[in-house]
């Protein structure tokens, strides 16, 4: 199974980039601990630090635009007349300090979903 195969947006987001990111994503998501389930935690877990870095933002030329560490937010409201467009941090907890940022992409929310499926009840894992 590759990176790509599960998550073909990134497609545009160059080998060693995403490599590097695999290879630090791997030091929180344990191989041991996860078992069957490890590729599609590193993948999930791998894309939404992507996406949280703004790997998938783009101008009209195609060229990355990164969000300078800012935290990751969506459009709450739009309007037309006078243009107003708000937006929301989805930086919210799952219950855990750790997991401060993941439920703000679907590729985070992944992540959880599968953690939950590896976790014991009472557990964070």
């Amino acid at each position: 199974m590759q990176f790509r195969d599960e998550y073909p947006e990134f497609e545009t987001v160059d080998d060693g980039t995403i490599n590097h990111f695999l290879e630090s994503s791997a030091l929180v998501v344990s191989e041991t601990v996860w078992g069957k389930l490890y590729e599609l935690g590193l993948f999930a877990y791998t894309a939404h630090r992507l996406a949280v870095k703004g790997f998938l933002n783009q101008d009209l030329d195609g060229n990355t635009i990164f969000n300078n560490g800012e935290n990751f937010k969506s459009v709450s409201s739009k309007s037309a007349g006078g243009l107003s467009i708000s937006y929301t941090s989805q930086n919210t907890s799952s219950g855990n300090p750790s997991d401060y940022d993941l439920t703000s992409t679907s590729y985070g929310q992944e992540y959880l979903r599968l953690r939950r499926l590896i976790t014991p009840i009472g557990i964070i894992g």
